[in-house]
């Protein structure tokens, strides 16, 4: 496939890892509250990926009422990953077409593709054509979303960066706000969910079907949130857990489990696990 290269991308990747570097050097000088606003980020803008763009708005395993959305939509766009349709559009197409040549960031084209490179290219002509066949209604119906996406690359940093300085302001460490909180929070979120596409493609077990690249890697979950039990969500990928049970690291599933709880979500649907293993039926909890 030609590819050409996606220079906005790759000025916005290369600002994020050069003052996101430069923020580890700053720790020291950071202010100790801080340190603990980046980490509250990290887990609230994670949870928003996982939770929101994931397993709500990508693979509808289950129903987040308005208040829940509005949570992730805030922090979702505050972890610089994309527009809720740009990232959702992308995801469906990769579960569709996984790890083949319409696959945006394709396993089988080597590990630092799938990981980042995938990033620094323009999408080539098939696999645009292959994402104007996703069915896309659901969020092009959403006029939030749509807001969303047609200002995303002005809100995006002022909520990213711009939140993390006044809050830090608050107590005379903006500096550390933009490069600790903002730059430094935002590459290791983005890493750590690009791992999913990399390393969860790669190294693990596959107990649920041996026949794909996803693999299940509990490291990864500590990291992403329960996001690495990848083998079972492409085989069951409308399952609300992501995983076969919550007696795992699933950080994700606990917070949804959670949200149900306080009527917050609702219809969680669970994957039907029997043979053979690929086998996608689903039922909803709650019939």
């Amino acid at each position: 496939m030609k590819v050409s290269l996606n220079k906005s991308n790759i000025a916005v990747m290369s600002m994020i890892h050069l003052f996101g570097i430069a923020g580890i050097f700053y720790v020291p000088q950071a202010a100790t509250s801080t340190i603990y606003l980046a980490i509250i980020l990290y887990f609230l803008t994670g949870l928003s990926i996982t939770g929101g763009l994931h397993r709500f708005w990508s693979h509808r395993s289950y129903t987040a009422k308005r208040p829940l959305q509005l949570f992730y939509l805030f922090f979702s766009t505050m972890a610089m990953v994309g527009s809720t349709i740009w990232w959702c559009r992308d995801h469906r197409i990769h579960h569709k077409y996984s790890d083949t040549e319409l696959d945006p960031h394709n396993a089988r084209r080597g590990f630092w593709w799938s990981h980042i490179g995938w990033l620094f290219f323009e999408k080539p002509a098939a696999i645009r054509e292959a994402a104007k066949k996703i069915p896309m209604d659901d969020l092009y119906g959403d006029a939030l979303l749509k807001l969303q996406h047609k200002y995303y690359q002005w809100i995006s940093p002022v909520l990213a960066l711009g939140v993390p300085v006044a809050l830090c302001s608050l107590w005379n460490d903006p500096i550390g706000g933009l490069m600790v909180a903002g730059f430094l929070r935002i590459m290791l979120k983005l890493h750590a969910t690009l791992s999913i596409n990399s390393f969860a493609h790669a190294w693990g077990r596959k107990p649920y079907r041996s026949d794909i690249l996803p693999v299940e890697n509990h490291v990864l979950s500590l990291f992403a949130h329960g996001e690495g039990y990848h083998n079972f969500h492409h085989a069951y990928q409308y399952d609300w857990k992501a995983s076969e049970n919550l007696k795992c690291l699933n950080l994700t599933a606990w917070l949804i489990w959670f949200c149900e709880k306080i009527g917050l979500a609702e219809g969680l649907k669970e994957a039907k696990i029997r043979a053979p293993l690929d086998n996608m039926g689903l039922v909803s909890k709650t019939s």
